[in-house]
C-alpha cells in the first residue's frame, strides 16, 4: 500500500480527519419570540497527522523539501489504512525532525519525521 501526502511518497501517514458537517447560525431578535437560523453549508473539517520516511540523510533532505512545498496547496492524503482523503488544504507544517539511525545490514539511515495539519474542502 502506498501511502502519500499530495505526490509525496511516506512510510507512515498517521492521524485524523474530521469530515465536514453541517453549520447552522443562530440568532435572537429582540422584541420577537423564538429564533432565527441559516444553513451555512458544509464545513468544520480538519486534519491532523503526523508523517514518517526512513532513507538515506541525502533523500531525507529532498523528501522534507518536497513536503514544504506542499504548503498552502490542495492534495489527496492516503493514510496507514489506504484511505484516501481528497481536497486537504495544507495550511500548518510543522518543523521537521531528521533523526540519524544505524540499521545494520542496510548501512547509515535517517528517520524524517513532520505534523502536517489543514482544513478539507467540501
Amino acid at each position: 500500500m502506498a501511502v502519500s501526502v499530495g505526490s509525496v511518497p511516506c512510510d507512515l501517514v498517521a492521524g485524523k480527519f474530521r469530515a465536514p458537517t453541517s453549520r447552522v447560525e443562530t440568532w435572537q431578535r429582540l422584541g420577537m419570540d423564538g429564533y432565527g437560523a441559516r444553513d451555512l453549508g458544509k464545513g468544520n473539517s480538519s486534519f491532523r497527522v503526523r508523517i514518517f520516511k526512513e532513507d538515506t540523510a541525502e533523500n531525507i533532505d529532498i523528501w522534507i523539501a518536497a513536503i514544504q512545498d506542499l504548503a498552502d496547496t490542495i492534495v489527496s492524503i492516503v493514510d496507514d489504512w489506504g484511505i484516501t482523503t481528497t481536497d486537504c488544504i495544507i495550511q500548518q507544517i510543522g518543523e521537521p525532525r531528521k533523526t540519524p539511525v544505524h540499521i545494520p545490514g542496510t548501512g547509515d539511515r535517517c528517520w524524517g519525521v513532520m505534523r502536517l495539519a489543514g482544513v478539507i474542502d467540501s
